[in-house]
């Protein structure tokens, strides 16, 4: 979300405080495998800076995203209180699908929030009238730019079996192929991977939305998914533009009917890639939040 800010908007004009080393730089080293990483500019911004700025009206709103509480509730009061009369927005990123609008708002000593941003939006909750549905998307410098290549790898998984019915599928699919699943990859042997296979499975990890949803089809590889329980604007079509699955035989059925049917995975594929570069981007994600805060502050 902050690559794609920054891509709508220009690094002048967005401040992330306090700084998260991997999106300046920096490497994260429970993600170092994984290209994850970005070298975006940095703004020198303090504690102080941030609150002087705000009480001189500088910044048009807040997204305040902290809702893991790694601020002090000091901090977090010093910046609300500081942003009086600046809109601020919850942005809520967590792997959990429960409604914590409340418990941020009590922590950070604010009665409401003009917006309430949530990844993991169930669609059989209620998230209250100020919700709206923000899910991961893809950062448009990683998504290749040619995805033309021959493909010569027709199942793509890479990853830990912990969470979920991962480790049930993935035995399952591994002895339907005849393959086994455990390669660990570099960042750039991953992305190459992912470019040279037809197909590629999407699980739930501790959450429903995770970042291969968005990534396979980027790269041009027919997303083969569970069928996720949360709201996803502009949503990927089953027999579309991707293949969802809701159980073992299910997925069992989907993957034999792409193993015999290899041009209609190359036409899913590249409908489905087209599909996430109209929607799915990180600047495409950035402006659909745009969208939501200036139609809230309108109303």
């Amino acid at each position: 979300l902050f690559d794609g800010l920054t891509t709508v908007l220009g690094p002048e004009n967005v401040v992330d405080f306090p700084p998260k080393p991997a999106l300046h730089g920096g490497i994260d080293p429970d993600f170092a495998s994984y290209p994850c990483n970005f070298d975006l500019p940095s703004r020198d911004y303090t504690l102080e800076r941030c609150l002087d700025e705000l009480r001189a009206g500088k910044f048009d709103f807040v997204l305040y995203g902290d809702c893991e509480r790694a601020l002090t509730r000091r901090m977090a009061r010093a910046i609300t209180a500081a942003a009086e009369k600046t809109p601020i927005f919850i942005v809520d990123q967590r792997d959990e699908f429960f409604n914590c609008e409340q418990e941020t708002l009590d922590y950070i000593g604010l009665d409401e929030a003009r917006g309430y941003f949530k990844r993991e939006m169930l669609a059989c909750l209620d998230y209250g009238p100020r919700a709206m549905p923000l899910p991961f998307a893809f950062p448009d410098c990683r998504v290749p730019k040619d995805v033309d290549a021959p493909r010569e790898h027709f199942f793509f998984w890479a990853g830990h079996r912990r969470f979920s019915l991962r480790r049930l599928y993935l035995e399952q699919i591994e002895a339907q192929l005849g393959e086994n699943f455990d390669a660990r990859f570099t960042p750039e042997e991953y992305a190459a991977r992912l470019g040279a296979s037809k197909v590629g499975l999407n699980c739930f990890g501790m959450g429903f939305d995770t970042v291969r949803y968005w990534e396979l089809p980027a790269h041009g590889c027919l997303l083969l998914s569970e069928r996720l329980p949360i709201v996803i604007p502009h949503d990927f079509r089953d027999g579309e533009t991707a293949l969802f699955f809701d159980d073992a035989s299910e997925l069992e059925r989907k993957l034999n009917y792409a193993r015999r049917y290899p041009e209609l995975v190359e036409n899913l594929a590249a409908a489905g890639r087209e599909h996430f570069l109209a929607h799915h981007t990180g600047s495409a994600r950035a402006k659909h939040l745009l969208g939501w805060i200036d139609a809230s502050l309108k109303g």
